[in-house]
């Protein structure tokens, strides 16, 4: 189960990365892991420690510094 988890966080990372430019709403995110938009949320705050739009708040951040 673990596995999974891992697995769709990898994916929504991957989402994120690819449309940072883009608006992303949590329907977006789920859909790019299978997960419905609450157990997406969940497991992406479970394992990153953050929720996902302060993660991709961060991400957008860090990128118009660098």
């Amino acid at each position: 189960m673990k596995k999974d988890k891992i697995k769709a966080v990898g994916k929504m990372q991957d989402y994120i990365k690819r449309h940072l430019q883009d608006p992303i709403t949590l329907y977006d995110l789920a859909q790019s892991c299978g997960f419905s938009p609450w157990h997406a949320s969940r497991i992406f705050k479970e394992l990153l420690g953050k929720p996902p739009f302060e993660y991709i708040r961060a991400r957008r951040i860090s990128q118009t510094q660098g």
